[in-house]
């Protein structure tokens, strides 16, 4: 199987960058082929060499090049499958639809949190969601706990209200006493995703829609 990069820049069509001046193997993949210069993909102050297959290689070839120089990849969610090698940018409730089952063996999610902060798809896995350089599962209990999450920003919760052990009050006067526990059950059964913040964050992100309906 293919990495995720080549998969991604195979459903990009390909691009070929106009700086292929080296020949050898790519530093990051270790593909043979054309490269283009390390230093004219990644800036001096790139560090994430640890996962580079040979950090001290010629160059990095046009996949890797790809994967590094496009800006968009930085800025919103993708979603990049195998067989056939697609690459899809997902607006906030396509992210949200992909999320409502476990994420297939043959697909990577990469999410930037913090748009542009980091390059996340050369350290996308399959399988996975990848967001703060950091790869995580999406399992059967996250779908359930995204739709307690839709769920209960129906009801007027904020983001900042996610992280509490339990729901603001005012809140809950605001709405029937017949949703208390609901409410109640609901904020417990997201209590994982508080103790691993990633997960959290990506669920907000991903019913950010949902929130912005109900307001």
């Amino acid at each position: 199987m293919v990495d995720v990069v080549t998969a991604g820049w195979i459903g990009a069509k390909g691009p070929h960058p106009a700086d292929l001046t080296e020949a050898g193997r790519c530093a990051r993949c270790g593909e043979a082929g054309n490269l283009s210069k390390i230093g004219s993909v990644v800036s001096k102050n790139f560090t994430a060499f640890d996962s580079w297959r040979d950090p001290a290689g010629q160059g990095l070839c046009s996949a890797c090049s790809w994967g590094y120089r496009t800006t968009g990849l930085r800025q919103h969610a993708h979603l990049i499958t195998h067989a056939p090698s697609t690459l899809r940018c997902l607006t906030l409730p396509e992210l949200g639809q992909v999320l409502t089952r476990p994420l297939s063996r043959q697909a990577a999610l990469v999410v930037p949190l913090r748009a542009g902060r980091r390059h996340l798809v050369p350290e996308a896995t399959w399988g996975r969601v990848t967001l703060e350089g950091t790869s995580v599962p999406w399992t059967p209990a996250d779908v359930e706990r995204l739709g307690v999450m839709r769920r209960l920003r129906t009801y007027g919760f904020t983001r900042q209200a996610f992280a509490e052990q339990a729901p603001p009050f005012a809140v809950f006067r605001r709405l029937p006493s017949t949703r208390w526990p609901d409410i109640i059950i609901g904020w417990a059964e997201l209590q994982p995703w508080r103790d691993r913040d990633l997960w959290l964050r990506l669920g907000l992100l991903a019913t950010d829609d949902t929130a912005a309906a109900a307001a």
